[in-house]
């Protein structure tokens, strides 16, 4: 049989042992029971438990360390740290509209706050190690469906050298790094592969058309993992399993793992467990 951190760390290689790893990077808003009994349920690969290095003295930080020890501790999970990431928590903590200002107005300030965000995460980072996670993953929220929130240019010259240090970072102590960002990120996809992430989730609705051009630009660089949204029907349940097929097919020599686009909430429980139902029987059919 195989073992689930060998199918991931084959994906994380552009390999494919007897079928793609899957795991969601947010089971949030439900407890710890409830999550254990769901990855159970999705018969998940991985697992992501998040941190919030920015609030080091809650609860939910320690929560957070704890959960991870126990999933390395008592289960065979790849496990993943999550971090939020510096856009998105720079947002979260001062607006869209006023980091827009600051790039425009004071860019210097705005650079501070990045630098102290990623200096907060690499603090982290060696508690990983000592931990034993398996790879880090940096969730955060780039662009809307029409594009990134902030210009190329602007993301180029404030996020990337900030991203790209916390890149070198996580490989210093040895690990694999995942990127996620919710909306269109296509026009920086190619900036985000170049830093070296190994495995690049979102992808939100993307259509076949939309993802075969995403695989010309992330092939031999990054894995791909996302895409499939959790609001269907019952009567979508035949062009959902044709997608199922088009995509494994498109990315499972490249790196591919499985899973939703990463929009889980608890009301949505139902249709994400038959999702992953349809996953398995697919690769289970195939492979009889």
């Amino acid at each position: 049989m195989i073992a689930k951190k060998d199918r991931v760390k084959a994906a994380l290689e552009g390999r494919l042992l007897d079928m793609p790893p899957c795991g969601e990077i947010a089971l949030m808003d439900l407890s710890f029971e409830k999550r254990m009994e769901l990855l159970g349920a999705l018969r998940a690969d991985l697992v992501v438990v998040h941190l919030y290095p920015d609030f080091p003295g809650n609860e939910r930080f320690y929560a957070g360390l704890d959960e991870l020890k126990y999933y390395i501790e008592h289960t065979d999970y790849f496990v993943i740290a999550g971090l939020p990431g510096l856009f998105w928590q720079s947002i979260e903590e001062i607006s869209l509209e006023v980091a827009v200002r600051l790039i425009k107005k004071v860019p210097e300030k705005y650079c501070r706050l990045l630098k102290n965000m990623r200096k907060r995460r690499e603090m982290v980072l060696e508690r990983l190690k000592t931990l034993g996670v398996d790879g880090v993953f940096i969730l955060d929220d780039l662009a809307g469906k029409n594009g990134p929130f902030i210009s190329p240019g602007d993301f180029r010259k404030f996020i990337l050298p900030e991203l790209e240090e916390l890149v070198r970072m996580v490989k210093q102590i040895g690990k694999p790094i995942f990127f996620h960002s919710d909306g269109n990120i296509k026009p920086i996809l190619k900036d985000l592969t170049e830093l070296g992430f190994d495995v690049i989730h979102g992808f939100d609705g993307m259509d076949i058309v939309g993802l075969e051009e995403i695989r010309e630009i992330i092939d031999g660089k990054a894995a791909f993992m996302g895409n499939f949204s959790l609001h269907f029907k019952n009567d979508d349940i035949k062009s959902l399993l044709a997608n199922l097929k088009s995509v494994a097919e498109l990315f499972e020599k490249t790196g591919y793992i499985f899973s939703s686009d990463g929009g889980f909430t608890p009301g949505a429980i139902e249709n994400l467990v038959l999702l992953y139902q349809y996953f398995h029987q697919c690769w289970e059919g195939k492979n009889a």
